[in-house]
């Protein structure tokens, strides 16, 4: 069972927060700030801009006034539900300052809160790690949470969050061959029905590579044509009262659950487990949660012949740094090629031969086609030698050097030691935030140049702390993830615009403001 993927839709109340028509008036009447000669405005229209229900495509008046209601919904919820007492014109009056900041663009939102604050996502669905930007699992437990680490992973990426993870579940459990064992269930329709699926792949990849552009193009057909050869001749042996399937259902719960199955049918040498990929509807239709068009069941099941590949080579030791990076990085592959706006990762690692050559592809050559999958970074330590780092950094710029040590110790580099992050595991693809397992971090961006002086600024950044503060309010779907947002309601907030700041300003106001 999957239990920490169900959506707890029953305990969400839609709130009834509003802007004063005033305000909304307001927002209609500004001039616009969009920068770069109308290629930001471009730029929104593309990404941010949702649907209305009458059919028509937000303006920026509209999409500020859908992101402040959504915020103060939020808030609204979070303060009734524990009888806090909601003041609405308190409410409405704070509304009506953060919606003008956010239009003039002194601070907005991340871009995933542009684009789902106030809708369904959020409103019904209850899907708020959509609004986060980064999270961090660890792999140390995998012994007893086997694929959990995974398909939190796979679940962040397929909700646009980039997702770090270690290797500190090396050596800490067994890769096992799936066994075939008799059992009352027969499962002829679904094989014959996937085999048939692989083979219909196996024409088209074949007919692909024959007719390729360049020896590039070839090149990667004939890798893909391998592989679905491999997986064919791999289920032709088996007969269907000795495997387990499961029917993975068109929804991103779905994808999640069918490749953990995937990957614990080795974990725990469980009977091959064979997915049925007939409910994922065909490549090209429109994705109206969360916008674009299906990819279809392809990448999916490119995913999942993938790991039964790297799974196998590992089978019959205990898991390995390659085969743990592998999979995660596959996973990413998968979720881009899924439609996903995009997918990051960072993977955390000792000092190993093994780890630090992932990316030498002329020792791994068989990565080259996923490798790019995560930035690669290594724990640093006092006292390490760093000539090898220093040398493969200077040749191709990883992997990157983490001072998690360090990161645990200091609140702020500038002051001594307190270690108020010592629970800290790792770090986002990007490295400005630590984070414990598990944990997501939301980002907010203040435009520094577009405040004349350090009061206004000061006063933008009580609505940005505001705005990342009301995401740490929404419960993400994942246990373990709650238990440590909870506690820490960790938040990041950024500051750009600094050389368009010092063309009005001393590099000396610049210190005193951001202190």
């Amino acid at each position: 069972m999957v239990v920490e993927l169900k959506l707890k839709e029953s305990c969400y109340t839609i709130m009834s927060f509003k802007l004063a028509q005033s305000t909304i008036d307001n927002l209609a009447a500004r001039p616009q700030s969009f920068g770069f000669n109308g290629l930001g405005y471009v730029v929104y229209k593309r990404t941010y801009s949702r649907t209305m229900p009458d059919g028509r495509s937000e303006e920026w008046p509209d999409t500020i006034s859908r992101v402040t209601e959504g915020t103060y919904r939020v808030q609204q919820r979070h303060v009734e539900s524990r009888n806090l007492g909601w003041e609405d014109l308190k409410a409405r009056e704070s509304a009506d300052e953060m919606a003008k900041r956010m239009f003039d663009m002194k601070f907005l939102p991340p871009g995933r809160g542009l684009w789902a604050m106030g809708t369904s996502i959020i409103e019904s669905k209850s899907i708020f790690a959509s609004l986060n930007n980064c999270a961090f699992v660890s792999t140390i437990n995998i012994a007893s949470e086997k694929s959990k680490p995974f398909r939190f992973l796979m679940d962040m990426s397929m909700l646009g969050v980039g997702c770090g993870f270690d290797m500190k579940g090396e050596g800490c459990c067994e890769v096992m061959k799936p066994t075939p064992t008799p059992h009352n269930a027969i499962h002829n329709e679904h094989l014959t029905k996937y085999l048939n699926t692989i083979y219909n792949l196996i024409e088209v990849t074949m007919a692909r590579a024959t007719t390729a552009a360049n020896s590039w193009e070839k090149s990667a057909f004939e890798e893909d044509l391998a592989l679905y050869n491999e997986d064919y001749a791999y289920w032709s042996t088996l007969t269907p009262g000795t495997i387990d399937v499961y029917v993975v259902p068109d929804t991103r719960e779905g994808w999640v659950a069918a490749t953990g199955k995937v990957i614990d049918s080795y974990l725990n040498g469980s009977r091959p487990m064979l997915v049925d990929y007939s409910l994922v509807r065909p490549a090209g239709q429109e994705l109206k949660t969360f916008g674009g068009v299906s990819s279809g069941p392809v990448p999916l099941i490119d995913l999942h012949c993938m790991c039964r590949r790297v799974l196998g080579r590992n089978a019959g030791s205990t898991i390995t740094v390659t085969t743990i990076v592998d999979i995660m990085n596959l996973i990413g592959k998968c979720v881009v090629a899924g439609n996903v706006r995009r997918s990051s990762e960072i993977a955390l690692g000792d000092m190993s031969e093994e780890f630090i050559n992932l990316k030498n592809y002329g020792v791994n050559p068989h990565r080259q086609s996923y490798g790019w999958g995560s930035n690669n970074s290594v724990f640093a330590r006092v006292g390490d030698d760093y000539s090898d780092i220093a040398a493969r950094i200077a040749d191709n710029g990883e992997p990157g050097v983490f001072w998690l040590d360090s990161a645990r110790a200091y609140s702020r580099m500038n002051g001594p030691p307190d270690m108020k992050d010592n629970r800290a595991q790792g770090t986002n693809p990007c490295s400005e935030q630590t984070l414990e397992s598990f944990e997501l971090c939301c980002l907010v961006e203040v435009f520094i140049a577009r405040h004349n002086d350090i009061d206004d600024f000061l006063r933008t950044l009580k609505f940005a702390y505001l705005y990342a503060k009301t995401v740490t309010l929404g419960e993400s779907h994942w246990v373990e993830t709650n238990r440590v947002m909870m506690r820490n309601r960790r938040i990041g907030c950024s500051v750009t615009g600094i050389t368009q700041f010092l063309a009005k300003h001393t590099l000396d106001t610049l210190r005193v403001w951001l202190e």
